[in-house]
């Protein structure tokens, strides 16, 4: 016999025109909750730091998709407005039955009728009588996920305080957010926007499901992966302790300038560009923070060999202007 315990963090945002309430409501043991955390005012343009705040960030990658989650640290000797965080890449995310990332979006007017706990419960209606309620729900795999930016032993304080303690040291929302992620299941934020917001939020999100899915099924840094199948390798030979020898070609979402063929249409008198080969980019960002040192050794190793492959260029094109002779200054 199994017994799966849920909990669900509630970021609770407000429109702009009144205070945010940012909280975690935690289940009590009559299925009711209590909401930890504490008004912010979103009017107030100055940065603000709470002890109680929440926040998340939605991170893009094409080839390491991953959601964040902050808390402040409050660790004695760390600066006032220092956070910690926990990392959701695509492995960390439950599959729904279709086979996709469990990563979803919704108007959320019925969940308000469903939370039981009174803080909370007011929170919410206030936020729906703006029409504006959304939730953004994630379900989450069962695995271990280290948090950033604190030490084992800090950690581990966190995890064995008590109740009386984290009350007295107003430390409540950090230690019980420590806790109770490790046992979680599914997570939802709930904030406010516009019709017109929510329209994009929902693109936007049904995007991030999409490259969630994609990495689950082909794995993170497939793009890599894809060319290494392609020169013969293994898939996995990214992760090897030799760098693969591929002439990785850059993904186009980097590509800044192209350098093409350009012949002249004599029917129409329009310019034909062919053959385009990227010829100026954006780096490749590193993910140092991922839990798979493998693929952080690799994304390391790409940073070199890409370095290494810009300077080569740029001698070669000082060589074909007529230069003969370099000078360096060290």
């Amino acid at each position: 016999m199994s017994h799966t315990l849920r909990t669900s963090i509630f970021l609770l945002r407000k429109s702009r025109k009144v205070p945010t309430v940012v909280g975690l409501p935690i289940p009590n043991l009559d299925g009711s909750y209590t909401l930890l955390g504490s008004p912010i005012d979103n009017r107030v343009k100055e940065e603000s730091h709470d002890r109680h705040a929440l926040s998340f960030h939605l991170n893009m990658d094409k080839q390491y998709p991953s959601i964040e989650l902050f808390v402040p640290k409050l660790l004695s000797g760390s600066p006032e407005k220092s956070k910690m965080s926990l990392l959701y890449y695509a492995e960390d995310i439950a599959q729904d039955a279709e086979g996709y990332a469990a990563v979803s979006l919704d108007w959320r007017f019925d969940t308000i009728r469903t939370i039981g706990s009174t803080n909370v419960l007011e929170s919410l209606q206030e936020m729906s009588a703006y029409n504006q309620l959304m939730e953004l729900r994630i379900g989450l795999s069962p695995r271990p996920r280290p948090w950033n930016g604190v030490t084992l032993p800090q950690f581990q304080e966190m995890v064995n305080r008590k109740s009386h303690q984290s009350k007295e040291y107003d430390t409540e929302t950090r230690d019980t957010l420590v806790k109770t992620m490790a046992i979680s299941d599914e997570v939802s934020f709930f904030y406010c926007a516009t019709d017109e917001a929510f329209e994009k939020w929902k693109g936007m999100i049904k995007y991030l499901r999409d490259l969630f899915t994609y990495c689950q099924h082909r794995e993170n840094l497939w793009f890599f992966r894809d060319q290494c199948e392609l020169a013969g390798l293994d898939r996995d030979s990214i992760i090897d302790v030799r760098y693969p020898k591929v002439n990785f070609k850059v993904h186009r979402s980097q590509v800044t300038h192209w350098q093409c063929d350009v012949e002249l249409d004599n029917a129409a008198g329009n310019k034909v560009y062919s053959k385009p080969v990227a010829y100026k980019w954006k780096p490749f960002r590193a993910h140092i923070k991922s839990g798979n040192p493998d693929e952080v050794a690799f994304m390391i190793k790409l940073g070199i060999a890409e370095e290494r492959n810009r300077s080569v260029g740029d001698f070669k094109e000082l060589i074909g202007a007529g230069n003969r002779w370099f000078r360096g200054v060290f």
